[in-house]
């Protein structure tokens, strides 16, 4: 809504300057609705029959006389052969022949449209049949998809009986070629004046699917608007009125004479996938669609030498709800909404996409839209409104209806592969867009007029589309950066309903005991939003669990490769801006992956939620028998008085130190994010680290963090080209955790640990790295910087700190993650086959790692920066890792031999 005070004093203007003109449209309507009256009885007269005046706003798309302008048409693909008589029988069952109270519950199938002196009547068919609304469509039986786009352009541009109902069902085969398969297209028409798309949708499938096996989206509630925004809105809908008609933005623009009308389907993406790339700010699937639709059509500008100039398109809203039984209706109203073609970018283009389909729902401007085409247009002549309807200006009109998303049967056991509705074309503008979803793929369909917007026009606007979507993807993917990714690998199958119950009843649904009307783990029902530089929890609205614990669409992984691509793609998802920052993945492995079912739960839990010891517990404690459950507890250092003395005199050193000037980029390149990917490497036998660290007097973390040293300065020495083999910082996150209680929240904090490149042998490098992690644990700087960050950090806005982060780099972080120590099993029995952790990875470093535990093994997860790390550089890394620990193992057993030696001399 307008809220500056030159938009209130225009929008008063337009208020005004329409008062009179309603005033005296007034009289002129009771004029027309007297005369409409009296042209209804004389012609009822002269038919012989009681006629009835068009109303509500099925009017508006007879003002127009090319009736094949206003034809909307869905086809459905079914399997098998036509059987013509049987569907004849069921459309007389479910629509023609239905008796309520004597009378037929559908009578405009049986009716056609007669005009006179501007007014359009519904007149009875003589003698109605069925046979001349089911017929078999003649012609060449479709081998691919183009071929059948041609035939349904060539059904679109034929027009509809005048002398009767408005409708019709052509049915015609495949070839058998097109999918290998006898298949067999239902493909109806109906005139715009008889029923709107999603009408027309679920009166198709509750009369040729079998309605026990059909799933599609029910009708939203009615809105219902507080009479303040009613009447707010009603204030400014004159102003609306005018910047709708007067502002000039249709660029393709259709011409009076009517040319070819070009017709093409396609599926886009998976409904996941879309929803996916909306997540970050909240978009809906219509909001990123729309958006990617203007994104295309910015790029045809460009090719036709068009200003790149926000135009207007045509959107369709559904006014129906779910108290309203589906019929031949009209139930929706049309919103304008201004294509951001202007912005830079795909994500620019998406948020001005969300921000004005938020205005055209919360304003009710479309039911006034309703009420003026119901009351006002349609009780003039068709003359007067036809006139007007050409001082409108529009690019396209995009619309959106949801349809099946499961399986669907028809009553003879044939299943429906394909069902899409094709968008109707008018005058007033050159191209059309019906957006859909079915069976959980995003859909879309385009109508040209092919005097305006040529074939190859249209093929150039679809690849575009695709363009945009891989360039938002491709914004987004590269933001999640700082996101906790502990997964667990099941034997069995999903279970996505017990686990839900399961995050209900230990987190979500949790009441605090001091606090009954509080959450115990509020914070996951709260997401963050940023204001002024500094960050709050609000709560988030509709909190559901629907929205955290989802099945992930994904082609099975058949190995482990496989696998670690998948991993990767997950932890370039974004999380929603508009929910609380963490979501639950389930996808099943490929029974070849090891012979029997198995599937994942991957968990993303951003890092402001949690550290990795709070939330690896929290799903051990929600997902595992309490009786199999086993996590080594914490084990912080504190440190004693004289220590905090020391290291308070340090500390001013140890800050300017380790501000990340020794954290050398060796990975070469510029500075930039790139996507994420992920390496698992199962390792060794803790016993065997053990007996390495034992004989050397240190820990398997300390024998881990050296090896990891070894393998990059391995890396280096490979390649000339690389930074000399000097000492470089590496992040060392230190867990603070005092209690083995576990909760939603961060105890840890991070120190400097310079990784020992310049050492010699790995002998030395693990020597190297002991004497510095004893000194990191000694003077407890990492204490320090946690207060530093709450006290001082935690004060200054985001944008200060960021300018000042952006001077700070580490090669890589090195985290220490003990996992489930012994084997367990979740609540069905079924046993945990794996479980590790995939590292956050900030802007601010190259590599992420972190050294697990579990069920005697230790594993090391690996998270780059594809932009500048190459996949087969981890590969090299991890494979050099197992020659410095083998080394290590040598000269261990070397030392060990000369001391035996010296002590026997």
């Amino acid at each position: 809504m307008p809220d500056t005070m030159l938009d209130f004093m225009t929008a008063l203007l337009y208020f005004l300057k329409s008062t009179i003109p309603t005033l005296l449209l007034i009289p002129i309507l009771c004029i027309c609705e007297i005369y409409a009256q009296l042209l209804t009885l004389c012609l009822s007269i002269k038919h012989n029959e009681w006629l009835e005046l068009v109303n509500n706003f099925d009017s508006n798309f007879l003002i127009l006389t090319d009736n094949g302008q206003t034809i909307i048409n869905e086809f459905m693909i079914f399997q098998g052969t036509i059987d013509i008589e049987r569907i004849k029988t069921t459309i007389k069952n479910n629509w023609t022949n239905v008796m309520v109270n004597e009378q037929y519950k559908h009578p405009l199938l049986r009716k056609h449209i007669v005009e006179s002196c501007g007014y359009y009547f519904w007149s009875s068919d003589m003698n109605f049949s069925i046979n001349d609304h089911v017929r078999v469509y003649n012609c060449k039986p479709a081998t691919n998809q183009n071929q059948l786009d041609d035939i349904f352009s060539q059904i679109w541009n034929e027009f509809l009986s005048k002398t009767k109902s408005p409708w019709m069902i052509l049915l015609f085969p495949l070839d058998e070629s097109f999918a290998n398969e006898p298949r067999y297209v239902v493909f109806s028409r109906f005139h715009h004046c008889l029923v709107d798309g999603v009408n027309l949708n679920q009166m198709m499938s509750h009369c040729f699917l079998d309605e026990k096996r059909m799933k599609s989206f029910p009708p939203k509630a009615e809105k219902k608007f507080p009479i303040s925004t009613f009447l707010t809105s009603l204030f400014y809908y004159p102003k609306y009125r005018h910047d709708v008609v007067s502002k000039k933005a249709g660029i393709v623009r259709a011409s009076p004479i009517r040319g070819k009308v070009l017709v093409k389907s396609l599926p886009l993406y998976s409904v996941s996938r879309v929803k996916m790339a909306g997540k970050p700010t909240g978009a809906s699937v219509n909001d990123v669609v729309v958006s990617c639709i203007a994104g295309a059509l910015k790029r045809y500008f460009v090719k036709c030498n068009n200003p790149l100039i926000d135009v207007k398109a045509i959107i369709p809203i559904s006014m129906q709800n779910a108290s309203q039984q589906a019929s031949f209706k009209n139930m929706f109203s049309c919103c304008t909404l201004p294509l951001a073609i202007s912005d830079n970018n795909a994500l620019e283009r998406l948020k001005s996409t969300q921000q004005f389909l938020n205005v055209v729902k919360d304003l009710p401007f479309y039911y006034f839209n309703y009420l003026m085409g119901s009351i006002v247009l349609n009780r003039l002549p068709a003359w007067i409104t036809h006139n007007g309807y050409n001082g409108f200006d529009f690019t396209c009109a995009i619309s959106n209806v949801p349809l099946q998303q499961e399986n669907c049967y028809n009553n003879k056991g044939e299943q429906l592969v394909a069902c899409y509705i094709l968008p109707p074309q008018t005058s007033a503008m050159g191209i059309s867009f019906f957006i859909s979803s079915f069976n959980g793929t995003v859909q879309l369909a385009v109508a040209t007029n092919e005097g305006i917007v040529k074939k190859e026009d249209t093929d150039t606007i679809l690849e575009s589309l695709t363009e945009e979507f891989e360039e938002l993807e491709k914004m987004f993917s590269y933001e999640a950066d700082i996101i906790m990714g502990p997964h667990l690998i099941f034997q069995g199958t999903i279970e996505l309903e017990e686990l839900k119950t399961a995050v209900m009843s230990k987190w979500t649904n949790v009441k605090d005991k001091k606090n009954k009307n509080q959450y115990k783990h509020h914070l996951l029902r709260k997401h963050i939003v940023e204001f002024c530089g500094y960050f709050f929890w609000l709560e988030e609205k509709n909190f559901s669990i629907d929205d955290h614990i989802q099945i992930y669409d994904c082609k099975a992984a058949k190995n482990q490769d496989q696998l670690h691509d998948l991993f990767s793609q997950l932890s370039n998802q974004p999380l929603t801006e508009t929910k609380s920052p963490w979501i639950i993945f389930l996808f099943p492995l490929h029974e070849s992956f090891a012979n029997e079912p198995r599937y994942v739960i991957f968990a993303r839990f951003h890092h402001c939620l949690a550290d990795g010891y709070n939330i690896t517990k929290m799903l051990n404690e929600c997902l595992i028998e309490e009786k199999d459950f086993k996590l080594a507890p914490p084990k912080p250092e504190k440190p004693g008085y004289s220590n905090l003395l020391s290291t308070i005199f340090y500390y001013p050193k140890f800050h300017a130190e380790s501000s990340g000037k020794n954290g050398i980029r060796f990975f070469q390149g510029k500075a930039q994010r790139g996507k994420t990917f992920i390496r698992i490497a199962n390792l060794y036998s803790i016993d065997r680290l053990r007996e390495t660290a034992n004989a050397c007097g240190t820990t398997i973390n300390n024998v881990m963090v050296s090896c990891i040293t070894g393998g990059l300065k391995r890396f280096l020495s490979t390649d000339k080209t690389r930074l000399p083999l000097s000492d470089i910082d590496s992040l060392f996150p230190m867990s603070m955790q005092t209690s083995p209680e576990a909760s939603f929240k961060n105890m840890f904090s991070s120190s400097i640990l310079p990784l020992a490149i310049s050492a010699n042998n790995a002998l030395e490098r693990l020597k190297s790295t002991r004497e510095r992690t004893n000194k990191l644990k000694k003077l407890p700087f990492h204490y320090f910087n946690y207060l530093f960050g709450n006290l001082v950090l935690n004060r200054i806005p985001y944008w200060f700190i960021g300018k000042s982060m952006q001077q700070v780099h580490f090669t890589c972080s090195i985290t220490n993650a003990p996992l489930q120590q012994n084997q367990g099993f979740n609540n069905n029995g079924n046993q945990l086959i794996a479980i590790n952790v995939c590292p956050p990875l900030s802007s601010i470093m190259d590599l992420s790692f972190v050294i697990s535990r579990y069920n005697g093994f230790v594993h090391l997860a690996i998270a780059a920066n594809e932009a500048l790390v190459h996949k087969k550089d981890v590969d090299s890394i991890v494979r050099l890792f197992h020659e410095e620990f083998e080394e290590l193992e040598k000269l261990e057993k070397l030392e060990k031999l000369e001391k035996l030696e010296k002590l026997e001399k």
